[in-house]
């Protein structure tokens, strides 16, 4: 994978963790359930933590190419708790924790002997991610 491509991959999937960050939170002011709140808060939390790591990843590479950093990433909100309703929301955000483990999990094992210290990072949001989809 070229520079440039992991540096738009990384930036993407900033993108994609505060989307869901977002998404979260919402979740957790809509559920009448304090319980799931409380997991949806959590998980919120790690999603921002992950977006703040690929962002950074993202802006490294792209200083080692000479470009400038981008601004901190800025998803919009998909509603998807609104739309979807409580019980297809937690089936998404299921499926889409088990599609991010397959996808990092596959980024992990490409850096692994090229860039480790990228392959740790990959690491220790798969922890997070396989949580999620569990708890999920």
């Amino acid at each position: 994978m070229s520079k440039r491509r992991a540096a738009a991959r990384f930036r993407s999937f900033a993108l994609a963790e505060h989307g869901s960050m977002l998404d979260l939170k919402l979740a957790a002011r809509l559920t009448p359930c304090p319980q799931r709140s409380a997991l949806y808060l959590r998980h919120a939390q790690d999603e921002s933590v992950h977006a703040r790591m690929f962002a950074k990843q993202a802006n490294a590479v792209r200083g080692a190419l000479g470009q400038p950093s981008l601004p901190a990433p800025n998803a919009d909100i998909e509603g998807l708790f609104e739309g979807l309703g409580e019980l297809a929301f937690l089936a998404f955000v299921h499926l889409g924790e088990r599609r991010a483990c397959s996808l990092f999990e596959a980024h992990r094992d490409h850096f692994a002997r090229r860039e480790p210290q990228t392959a740790k990072l990959f690491d220790r949001i798969l922890a997070d991610e396989a949580q999620h989809a569990t708890y999920t």
